[in-house]
């Protein structure tokens, strides 16, 4: 199922660009300055070369980090508790919980970088080249926030292990 949204998200980055182009001027505002107005112009061949390109780098990343998550030994792997974690019992199901959590992320990274190339858009074509409001700032907070709560509560999860017995080594 994640992967389906993922490729959905993706989809949605496709049709956004593949949709807009025709519609965007030929010089369209490309970087937007803290106050939200166009400060560098360029052509929507750029403006549109760089979000399927964002978009292609962004799938490699993070299908490449979940591919290589999967096969990393575990001594190369900075995560609390590796010991434990990454034990031969649960080094399995700890990889895969980490590159479920990667796919999640990588699909708010996605959300975000969509949103944000629908403000640009909409700035172009309202021929203001300003961001509208304060969604950007809005949106960044939100992805910011989203970015540091998983965070915490990844680590929170793996800084914990249940009790070692009292007679031995082994985990209950």
């Amino acid at each position: 199922m994640k992967y389906l949204i993922l490729s959905f998200i993706i989809l949605l980055a496709v049709l956004q660009i593949a949709y807009y182009y025709p519609k965007l001027p030929d010089t369209v505002g490309i970087h937007y300055g803290g106050s939200g107005e166009a400060d560098r112009l360029g052509s929507k061949e750029y403006l549109c070369m760089f979000e399927a390109g964002l978009i292609v780098f962004m799938v490699i990343f993070f299908a490449g980090i979940n591919i290589l998550l999967r096969y990393l030994p575990g001594k190369l792997m900075n995560l609390p508790n590796k010991d434990y974690w990454l034990g031969p019992e649960r080094s399995a199901q700890t990889k895969n919980y980490i590159c479920n959590w990667m796919l999640v992320f990588g699909g708010a990274t996605f959300i975000f970088l969509l949103y944000t190339f629908q403000l640009v858009i909409s700035a172009n074509l309202n021929g203001t080249n300003k961001l509208s409001g304060y969604g950007f700032w809005i949106s960044l907070g939100l992805y910011l926030a989203y970015t540091a709560i998983s965070t915490i509560l990844l680590i929170v999860k793996f800084a914990k292990t249940p009790v070692k017995k009292e007679t031995g080594n082994a985990y209950e």
